[in-house]
């Protein structure tokens, strides 16, 4: 364990030890701290809770008046991992700790030179400081000083600063470059903050450790007890328990290198840690809060940008690469100059996050255009038909079926005319309203609009067998059809669209039609091109809606015994087929009217 020399052992041998440490001049002594209650009387004695003080206990007064210094050296126990230390221990009277008046006995070499510099910029606290580095030393006020340029440095913070900055003008040699590391170090202790955070070396034993016995050894060799050992010769040593000699690990602390085994760190080791800091000047410096938050949002921003403007495999490897770069800048930096720079939240979260929540914001895109692309399709091809090509759009060249179908083609009278008298925009936005009235009644009885051509238009219904149920569909589409162009020419008087209409059943070819690089989803067969005629024969017959033989075959339930009668013979050629036509029967009631005579076709023979 560190030793702290808090209780006598031979009187004898204690003289002789405590003549060596005088005659070296150079030894500090471990104290350590107690903390006592302190008893309130009089008015304080009201206060609520107790208070606490804490008070430097030292080594037996015969040593103690020997050494050049004592100073304690506090860390915490388990489970607390030791990470900072502290440089002056506020709760005892801002006592400066072992590392602290060390590292101050280690410079004063340069103590001369500091005086100067300091009475260069305040010449009214110098007489505070002994004038010398031989004056400190033989008055043993080591502690007394590192205090009162506390206190100085602390009240006017612009002296250090100021000495700082003359330092860096100067232009020194190797040699003096190194001491002025050390004056710089020494001043930015007393005008830093209370604690510092350590910078292992490593685990128990990376700092060069040499046994008691190695150096008793050494001095029995050479036939001289007062002899030194090579090793010390210019340097700081720690005497204290070391690694895994430590008896019972009773002077051992919870650090970052503590061993799966139960071994820690020892106290002497983490005191010379620290010491080491200061002689290098390179203390972990963790980034102030507001630069953490700021490196923090503009990494995160970074990456954002990088996921979420390339492609996933290359935004995988981009964030790999970058933060394979962020890591080894920080290691530069932590290496050169003791920054500490955040490195969990941006490698081990900001970086899968923005990675993976680019992954999900684009497929919530690629989903929406999905969802936007089926939506626009709808409104040419059936609903079956777009879940189809969603799954294989190499099926959209060869997809196809023969069924049986019920088209229905309607055709407007007077566009041509209304086509010249409205601009194009006027013409657009007419027929749009138009088709509305036309397609609502084909989607109400469960019609597929499959062709719009300029005034024109068609509708299927389909059925793998002939059925009388989707003819009747077609045929209550058409008259509601009928009933809705008259309704729409009643509100625009000047611009009228009579609507003429044609229904036939069969056999049709629906699939996808065209070649190269245009498709289109239609029905392909005789039974287009014959409602398309059937629906023209309206022209000539005076007519609104005809329907061939194959469309009202069994369904006399839907019709009504009509007036209007055409003579019967009367033959219609149509596309190269002579058909008669006898027009028996009318749509619907009474009270349609002429406008909505059936004509039933039948073949020549």
């Amino acid at each position: 364990m560190t030793f702290f020399f808090s209780e006598p052992t031979s009187a004898e041998d204690d003289k002789v030890f405590a003549k060596a440490i005088k005659n070296a001049s150079n030894v500090v002594l471990f104290g350590s701290l107690r903390k006592e209650k302190a008893i309130l009387t009089g008015e304080q004695a009201i206060s609520p809770g107790d208070i606490y003080l804490e008070k430097l206990v030292t080594p037996i007064p015969l040593f103690e008046q020997s050494a050049l210094a004592s100073a304690p050296f506090p860390l915490p126990r388990r489970p607390v991992k030791v990470s900072q230390y502290w440089t002056f221990k506020t709760s005892a009277g801002d006592m400066p700790t072992i590392p602290i008046v060390t590292f101050q006995f280690f410079a004063l070499t340069e103590y001369d030179r500091f005086i100067q510099l300091f009475k260069k910029f305040d010449t009214s606290e110098s007489g505070k400081l002994p004038q010398s580095r031989d004056e400190v030393i033989r008055s043993k006020s080591m502690v007394k000083v590192i205090k009162t340029l506390r206190d100085i440095f602390k009240r006017k913070p612009q002296i250090p600063e100021k000495m700082i900055e003359e330092m860096e003008k100067s232009q020194f040699s190797t040699t003096d470059a190194e001491k002025n590391r050390i004056l710089t170090s020494l001043i930015k202790i007393y005008q830093g903050p209370d604690s510092r955070y350590l910078n292992y070396f490593g685990p128990s034993f990376t700092i060069p450790t040499i046994s008691f016995y190695e150096v008793l050894q050494f001095s029995k060799s050479n036939g001289n007890a007062g002899s030194m050992y090579p090793r010390f010769r210019n340097k700081v040593v720690f005497i204290g328990s070391s690694g895994s000699l430590t008896v019972a690990q009773k002077d051992s602390f919870y650090t970052v290198f503590s061993e799966p085994n139960g071994f820690d760190l020892c106290g002497v080791e983490i005191a010379a840690t620290a010491f080491a800091n200061l002689l290098e000047d390179m203390p972990i410096q963790p980034l102030r809060l507001y630069a953490c938050f700021a490196i923090i949002f503009l990494w995160g921003f970074a990456l954002g940008i990088v996921c979420l403007r390339l492609p996933s495999l290359i935004s995988a490897g981009s964030v790999s690469g970058i933060s394979a770069l962020y890591l080894l800048i920080a290691l530069h930096q932590f290496t050169n100059t003791g920054a500490w720079y955040p490195l969990i939240i941006p490698l081990f979260f900001q970086a899968p996050l923005a990675f993976f929540s680019a992954l999900v914001c684009r497929y919530i895109e690629t989903h929406k255009e999905r969802r936007n692309i089926r939506t626009a399709f709808k409104y040419y091809i059936p609903d079956e038909i777009v879940d189809q090509l969603t799954k294989n759009v190499e099926g959209l060249k060869t997809h196809g079926q023969v069924v049986y179908g019920t088209c229905l083609s309607t055709d407007a009278e007077q566009y041509t005319s209304l086509s010249e008298a409205m601009s194009p925009g006027e013409l657009g936005v007419f027929m749009n309203k138009y088709y509305e009235t036309i397609f609502e009644p084909i989607r109400k009885h469960g019609g597929m609009i499959t062709n719009v051509v300029g005034d024109a238009a068609m509708a299927i219904w389909i059925e793998m067998r002939p059925e009388e149920k989707r003819r009747t569909h077609a045929c209550f589409s058409a008259l509601d059809i009928e009933r809705g162009v008259c309704r729409f020419n009643q509100t625009s008087p000047y611009t009228q669209l009579p609507t003429r209409i044609g229904l036939h059943s069969g056999q049709v070819l629906l699939g996808n039609i065209g070649a190269g690089d245009h498709y289109e989803y239609r029905p392909v067969g005789d039974i287009v091109n014959t409602a398309s005629r059937i629906e023209g024969l309206n022209k000539y017959l005076g007519t609104r809606i005809l329907a061939s033989e194959e469309v009202i075959t069994q369904l006399d339930n839907f019709f009504s015994t009509g007036n209007r009668k055409i003579p019967v013979g009367w033959k219609i050629k149509a596309s190269g087929n002579i058909r008669i036509v006898i027009p028996e029967r009318r749509i619907g009631s009474k009270a349609e009217g002429p406008l909505s005579i059936l004509l039933r076709c039948t073949r020549c023979v």
